[in-house]
Formats: C-alpha cells, sequence, structure tokens
C-alpha cells in the first residue's frame, strides 16, 4: 500500500490514510489478505506521529476494512461482497476521495482529470529487475509515483514469462544486458536511462564555504556519486552529513544542514522541507515510454486521453 501524505493540508492526515485505504479496497489496489505497512513505518516515511497512524488503523478495523492480527501485523478484512455491494462501495469511496481533494483546495475538473490520468495508467504492471535492494526501493518509488501503476520485483530468469503474459520488464542498463537477444528486442523490455547528474546540478545555489551539505538515500551508492560530482564542483566533501534512509536514526545531524540532497524515496521523508534536493534516478524519456506501454496496455483502450 502506497500512502501519499501532505502535511500541509486542511484534510487531517488521519482523514487521508482512511480514505486512500477505503479506495484502495474499493477499487481493488488493496485485496483481502493483502498485508499493510506498519503504522511505524508509515510513520517514520512521512515524518508523522505513529500514534496518528495507528488511530486511523483502528478506525479501520472498527468499520472492518482491516484486521488487526496480534503479532501478525495489519490486513486488509476478507469481507465477501456482492457486485451491487462492491460497486455502490466503489462509489462511495470516489466520492469521498473526491470531496477531500476538493476540500485540500483542488476544483473539482481537476480532481476529474487527475482521476482520468490515473485510470490510463492503474491497470499495468511494471516488473523491474534489480537486485541491490536498496536501489530497487529508489527506483520502484520513483516508478511507481510518476505512473500510478504497480511496482513488482522479478528476476533475469522470469523475464520471457512476463513479456509472455504482456507485461512491461525494466531495468537499468547492467542488469538489461543479461536479458538474451530475443527479450532484449522485445518492445516490452524498457532500458531505463538515468538521469544526468550534471544536468540536476545546473541552476542550484552554490551554498557556501561555511554550510553543511545532507546527503540521505537508501541506495548506498547514492552517497558515493554525490561525493564524486560536488567534489567536481568544488564543495568541499567534509562538510557533507551522509546517511542511509534505511537506518533508525537517519535524521540524526541533518538539522544543521543548510541543503539535503536525497533520492526520491528519502525524500518522502523527508516531506515538505524546503532545504530538500530531489534527485530523481530514470530519466523523463524512459517514464514517457513507460507510460505509452501502459496507456496501450489499459483496459479499454477507447476510453484513454488522445485515443
Amino acid at each position: 500500500m502506497k500512502f501519499w501524505i501532505t502535511k500541509n493540508s486542511e484534510v487531517t492526515v488521519h482523514e487521508q490514510i482512511v480514505t486512500q485505504v477505503r479506495v484502495g479496497i474499493a477499487t481493488g489496489d488493496l485485496r483481502p489478505g493483502d498485508r499493510m505497512p506498519s503504522a511505524r513505518e508509515v510513520a517514520r516515511r512521512f515524518g508523522i506521529h505513529a500514534n496518528t497512524v495507528t488511530a486511523a488503523y483502528r478506525e479501520l478495523a472498527a468499520s472492518g476494512d482491516i484486521e488487526l492480527r496480534r503479532g501478525s501485523g495489519t490486513f486488509v478484512a476478507d469481507i465477501a461482497e456482492s457486485q451491487n455491494g462492491r460497486s455502490s462501495s466503489l462509489e462511495a469511496a470516489v466520492a469521498e476521495l473526491g470531496a477531500m481533494l476538493v476540500r485540500s483546495g483542488h476544483s473539482p475538473a481537476k480532481v476529474a482529470e487527475a482521476f482520468g490520468r490515473w485510470a490510463a495508467t492503474s491497470a499495468g504492471v511494471v516488473y523491474l529487475l534489480e537486485p541491490n535492494d536498496g536501489l530497487y526501493r529508489v527506483l520502484a518509488f520513483e516508478l511507481g509515483e510518476s505512473l500510478g501503476c504497480g511496482v513488482e520485483r522479478s528476476e533475469p530468469a522470469e523475464v520471457s514469462e512476463r513479456l509472455g503474459e504482456g507485461n512491461i520488464v525494466a531495468a537499468l542498463p547492467d542488469e538489461f544486458e543479461k536479458l538474451d537477444g530475443d527479450e532484449a528486442a522485445d518492445a516490452r523490455a524498457v532500458r531505463l536511462r538515468a538521469n544526468s547528474i550534471t544536468q540536476a546540478l545546473s541552476g542550484e545555489r552554490r551554498p557556501a564555504s561555511d554550510e553543511l551539505i545532507g546527503v540521505v538515500s537508501f541506495w548506498d551508492d547514492f552517497a558515493a556519486f554525490a561525493r564524486v560530482y560536488l567534489a567536481a564542483a568544488g564543495i568541499d566533501i567534509e562538510t557533507l552529513v551522509i546517511r542511509s534512509a534505511s537506518d533508525a536514526n537517519w535524521a540524526s545531524g541533518l538539522a544543521v544542514c543548510s541543503v539535503v540532497i536525497c533520492d526520491a524515496a528519502a525524500g518522502a521523508m523527508l516531506g515538505n522541507d524546503d532545504r530538500r534536493r530531489v534527485f530523481r534516478l530514470i530519466s523523463d524519456e524512459s517514464l514517457d515510454q513507460l507510460r505509452g506501454f501502459l496507456r496501450a496496455s489499459g483496459p479499454d483502450d477507447q476510453a484513454l486521453p488522445g485515443r
């Protein structure tokens, strides 16, 4: 379950969590038995209080949407609904989410437009080949956030089966090279291109010599690349405060930093912090290519925008 939470909204974080879970259940994005992220995990990811998440989960449990299993975790409840009941639930969930977005300041027209974009891409799944856990987490976050699709991990040995099912397989060049010739030549096997670090740094304010710069990522090599490029830009690497987003104390020492450079997944944990500078690994060109494949694989191509 991926939450999209903003703390700078008239809609409370509690309401955002409850609504998104109910919409996820109604639309089938959350299925009976699916494990929910723990309250602590959600709290750490978005920099909110764990009690807020716990209270939202308790409300959802009281309404029968989820089950809190002592010692096991939190799961989507297994509720048998008739098709009419599910349809009614879906309409109510969409209305609830739409009302929440309007209260947040979005116009009804913009909300409808956003729902249309989501519907155009939500049916597809991108299978991502990446053995490094930290890098996979960053890439999967970027793909899910940018495309609104499901992202699942896959192994090179499973690629032929994935492509045969009409799915999309994506990998950075080093993993893409492990595919055999036929798999690599398949139009739905996408070689992900990385963003240019040099271009990303262009136009950014150069920190003063006495300012500290934070570097936060789930991917260990992110910090190594940051050191190299910042050093090349004339930044004293002794001013860097490097943290792994996987560590429980990842935020330690960042309060004194003037700028925090981070990957997209770590950036979500920083919330709306004005100091953050998010570097996205996947190029817009690759995202556009994937977006096109997802639209082509939608359940009703005739209903897609621009078709």
